[in-house]
């Protein structure tokens, strides 16, 4: 199964970065629908996702598992909690900043950047509501299955989403493998340089 590595400083970074642009607050359900489009939509062009994070297919349709785990309060990792929590605080169904900030976007490339505005852009007038049903669209989404996810959650691999964006079982393979090398370097370096 195809995993990507999921940076919690890099996902701060994405989150303040699209919260600074929707006044720094934003409801929680229309952010991680804002994120997956996003992924999917950067995957499609780069073969690669801008968050890092594993799905699951609800019945309100695709979140990222680590950031809805994180959105509330539940995250395995205390320390990855601990860091989302010095920037970000759950009111109601809105996540909002602590405080204003300079934090930098410098774990981002500029396509990835440029993909978050994109999204921000055309979805910063519709709702939560509006961005459920937007996903709930099978000609659009085609692999999430919330038919399926009615009170639970199913996951939804990167291959699932890859098949959906056209591509075969040989690109899939290939993409498989890079990303393992590519994981197995990041991990190798992370650990020489502690």
């Amino acid at each position: 199964m195809i995993s990507f590595r999921f940076d919690i400083k890099k996902i701060v970074q994405i989150v303040n970065y699209l919260l600074k642009k929707n006044g720094g607050f934003i409801n929680y359900t229309k952010l991680v629908k804002l994120l997956y489009i996003a992924d999917k939509e950067f995957l499609k062009n780069w073969d690669y996702t801008i968050t890092g994070a594993s799905y699951v297919s609800l019945d309100k349709g695709p979140i990222l598992s680590e950031v809805y785990d994180l959105l509330k309060g539940k995250n395995e990792d205390e320390i990855k909690q601990l860091y989302w929590d010095n920037f970000f605080y759950t009111d109601g169904y809105d996540l909002r900043l602590v405080q204003d900030n300079n934090l930098p976007i410098d774990r981002l490339c500029d396509a990835e950047i440029e993909t978050l505005e994109k999204v921000d852009t055309e979805f910063k007038d519709k709702d939560y509501g509006y961005l459920i049903d937007y996903t709930h669209n099978k000609k659009l989404f085609p692999e999430v299955k919330w038919e399926e996810a009615k009170n639970s959650s199913i996951p939804l691999p990167v291959e699932d989403i890859l098949k959906a964006l056209g591509r075969t079982d040989v690109e899939i393979n290939n993409l498989k493998e890079e990303i393992e090398l590519l994981n197995k370097e990041s991990e190798f370096f992370s650990k020489s340089c502690s």
